[in-house]
């Protein structure tokens, strides 16, 4: 009985990622993932590495049956809400990257808005592809992968201050005020808390 709901669970888990994977027309790189329950992941390794092997050959839609494939979960220290994913376990092919990733988090999260994730194995930020993320840092393909996906750190909007092209030559303070010469006899005075200083 428990063993036949773990079942309808899974199908159910890959029937929604098909649906998901269906809508829209920039899914067709982010082939076949699907997912187990962690009940099912903890139960057994053999029965897990022998189930992966019966998908992918019987998983003959949009992807090469040769193409290699790595189990993975994903985690986050974001605080906000919505931006949390079970915890699931994911096979995707190891020639995901960032872009990749990021769309499938997006389409696991049902976000519509225009944001992109960071994502790090063992506190390394990914910049190539898992397979080759996988090699530079002597990482086994074998077992699950833990995913970290960030929100990256915007670029800081630029100030008054920032905008001033002309080199500055000589900087004062006089009360409150900052007082600034350029090396083309320009003079500025800037209230410090504009600038930020206090």
């Amino acid at each position: 009985m428990i063993r036949t709901n773990n079942i309808d669970k899974k199908k159910k888990r890959i029937n929604q990622l098909d649906k998901m994977k269906n809508n829209d027309s920039y899914d067709d790189e982010l082939t076949n993932y699907t997912s187990e329950s962690d009940d099912e992941m903890v139960s057994s390794n053999d029965k897990r590495t022998s189930s992966d092997g019966e998908r992918a050959s019987s998983d003959g839609e949009g992807g090469s049956k040769s193409e290699k494939q790595i189990q993975i979960y994903f985690t986050s220290n974001i605080k906000n809400g919505k931006y949390k994913i079970e915890n699931t376990t994911y096979t995707i092919p190891v020639s995901f990257k960032r872009i990749d990733l990021s769309r499938m988090v997006k389409k696991l999260l049902d976000i519509k808005e225009n944001i992109s994730f960071d994502f790090l194995i063992n506190q390394k930020i990914i910049r190539s592809s898992i397979e080759d993320f996988l090699k530079e840092n002597n990482i086994l393909s074998e077992q699950v992968l833990e995913i970290e996906y960030t929100i990256p750190i915007r670029k800081r909007e630029s100030t008054h201050i920032d905008k001033i092209s002309e080199w500055i030559s000589k900087m004062i303070t006089i009360e409150n005020t900052l007082h600034c010469s350029s090396f083309e006899d320009l003079k500025i005075y800037m209230s410090m808390q504009v600038v930020g200083m206090l």
